[in-house]
């Protein structure tokens, strides 16, 4: 057996649906979604077309990390690498759904959107299977909590400020200080008119 069929094998039972219906989508995004008739011109669209673009982009990015966790390349594994996983995939399937809402009064459906309607059903239950499996709120919570840290500690901290100097107080039985009184300035002497002469 080929590392690569190991590899796959040993994936869980949320990844494996999450692989298989994510790449049947994308294969039935290139199918027609709908059809329509515009000025006596009739045409079909496939899924590529509007927000469903996005939603297909989405989900390549998803593959693409599953692809590079199942290499052993990824720089997270276990929960975490679970829960990145759960945030692409639910990322995908909230824009699939609204675009399959907008894509009800488009025309004439085709086959295409039928079969995405089913594979992101699928889609949704590797996706609430994957986020338990990692851990769920708590996990989310913990990788708040994590961040929160990290930008504390990058803050630079600043000095304690310094409290401002009280007199001290005498103690019990002691006279406080006296004050010295200032030193007096004798007064200068006024200079005296000589006397007028006869």
């Amino acid at each position: 057996m080929s590392t690569s069929s190991s590899e796959l094998a040993a994936l869980s039972a949320p990844r494996k649906l999450l692989l298989g219906s994510g790449v049947l989508l994308l294969i039935i995004s290139f199918l027609p979604w709908y059809s329509a008739s515009a000025f006596g011109v009739s045409f079909t669209q496939n899924g590529w077309h509007q927000l469903g673009t996005l939603v297909w982009i989405v989900l390549i990015a998803t593959l693409v990390w599953e692809a590079v966790r199942i290499a052993r390349v990824a720089p997270v594994e276990g929960q975490r690498a679970d829960l990145i996983t759960a945030g692409l995939a639910g990322l995908t399937l909230v824009l699939g759904v609204i675009y399959v809402l907008i894509r009800l009064f488009d025309g004439s459906l085709g086959i295409g959107f039928w079969l995405g309607v089913l594979l992101f059903i699928v889609f949704g239950l590797a996706v609430a299977q994957l986020f338990q499996a990692s851990g769920g709120q708590a996990a989310v919570r913990e990788v708040q909590a994590e961040a929160a840290q990290r930008r504390a500690q990058q803050q630079p901290q600043q000095p304690p400020a310094t409290p401002p100097a009280t007199p001290q107080q005498p103690a019990a039985g002691q006279q406080p200080p006296a004050s010295t009184p200032p030193v007096q300035q004798p007064p200068a002497d006024t200079p005296q008119d000589p006397p007028a002469r006869g």
